[in-house]
């Protein structure tokens, strides 16, 4: 159970999820809240929002692989 708990210290892949949680679903409030009728201004949040959780995924990946070697 130590070796967990570090792994998830070390790499902060927990805090990172909920992080992302939270700041997904502020913005999607946002959008939802600021253009109700525009599906662009969605998208366009939505495809941010999905490349910066895509490259932060990568990063934790790499970490995890880094820490394993």
């Amino acid at each position: 159970m130590p070796n967990l708990w570090h792994i998830v210290i070390f790499n902060r892949g927990f805090f990172e999820v909920v992080l992302f949680a939270i700041g997904y679903f502020t913005l999607k409030i946002i959008t939802l809240w600021r253009y109700p009728k525009s599906f662009v201004g969605a998208m366009r949040f939505d495809i941010l929002i999905y490349l910066v959780a895509f490259i932060d995924m990568i990063l934790v990946v790499y970490l995890i692989a880094r820490m394993r070697m």
